[in-house]
């Protein structure tokens, strides 16, 4: 159990956190409701570690547009073919893709839940992804 002294200390470090998130213009909190959390903090993770090219996002998005009828073997079809082709590994487009449709770092296979989002909702949340990412000081792509 916290003090009262270190919840105190707690939530200034993380208000002058959020301060300095809002200065880089990445506005973070509006998108994710608790920075601490684990999805906050693997975005953070993610951001600091230089993974801001919205590219490989981008071209899931346009090659499962083009779908008719998106089932877990067509989703895998379209990642194994796609790291083939960017020469990258499978898991350099599934990572951020989960990440993407889900705010999450981990949870059910991607194939499946890609199907069970559904196409539309996958297009539109690899969308916003690949917008919130392009909108990034120094993000490639843009």
């Amino acid at each position: 159990m916290l003090s009262g002294r270190e919840i105190i200390e707690r939530d200034y470090f993380l208000s002058l956190g959020q301060k300095a998130l809002d200065q880089m213009n990445l506005h973070l909190h509006h998108v994710i409701s608790d920075v601490t959390g684990v999805t906050g903090l693997a975005i953070l993770d993610a951001i600091l570690a230089g993974e801001r090219n919205p590219d490989v996002l981008a071209q899931l998005r346009d090659r499962v547009a083009k779908v008719d009828r998106l089932d877990a073997a067509a989703v895998e079809t379209i990642i194994r073919t796609m790291a083939s082709e960017l020469r990258i590994e499978s898991r350099e487009i599934i990572h951020p893709a989960r990440l993407a449709l889900t705010g999450k770092t981990a949870g059910p296979g991607l194939f499946e839940l890609t199907a069970l989002l559904g196409r539309d909702r996958v297009v539109q949340r690899l969308d916003s992804a690949v917008e919130w990412i392009r909108r990034l000081p120094d993000s490639r792509g843009v």
